[in-house]
């Protein structure tokens, strides 16, 4: 909501305690996190995780000069659209084994998957999800789906996903790797 030229944030957790961000800086926010922010209005279900470097305006009333967010499934999972949050759904609902590779710190973050699947073999599986503006990230997808990756142009029907490995050939492996025989391992 809007407050004397500032923008009113209501934190889940610390909803009592008058978060404000003046217009500037919610627009710079708006604008670096608008697939994020609209994703959260899509589906009460994600949670938008901030962080925000905040100083005190009048006594119990707090200014927020700074934040940046972080968009993250009902598991935990973290995304960073619409499309990854109904993936990363659809990965954990079928029970498969996977990493959701983080971009931070990189010079290109659209030359890592979206998601590596780990049940596919002896190598992880990349899985991306390429969107119809992104030229770069199509490039480096189809690099990979070409050396053996998965990839979906979320514009098309989605592909259906490689099957796991023979999970009968991975237990006999994992029982191999038992140090002692008495020794109990659990595996999801």
């Amino acid at each position: 909501s809007t407050t004397a030229g500032a923008r009113k944030i209501v934190l889940k957790h610390m909803p009592d305690v008058p978060l404000l961000m003046d217009e500037q800086a919610w627009k710079r926010f708006a604008h670096n996190y608008e697939g994020a922010l609209e994703a959260r209005d899509l589906d009460a279900e994600l949670h938008l995780i901030l962080t925000a470097l905040a100083f005190e305006r009048r006594e119990s009333i707090y200014q927020i000069e700074r934040a940046s967010a972080l968009l993250v499934t009902e598991d935990w999972i973290p995304v960073f659209s619409y499309a990854e949050a109904l993936f990363a759904r659809q990965l954990v609902q079928q029970q498969r084994a996977f990493i959701k590779p983080l971009p931070y710190e990189l010079k290109r973050p659209q030359s890592i998957p979206n998601f590596l699947l780990l049940d596919t073999g002896d190598e992880p599986t990349p899985l991306d999800l390429v969107p119809p503006d992104d030229a770069d990230k199509a490039r480096c997808a189809n690099e990979r789906a070409e050396a053996g990756g998965w990839l979906w142009r979320t514009v098309e029907p989605m592909p259906e996903l490689p099957p796991p490995a023979n999970r009968s050939r991975r237990a006999a492996r994992d029982q191999a790797k038992l140090s002692s025989p008495g020794e109990v391992r659990t595996h999801a």
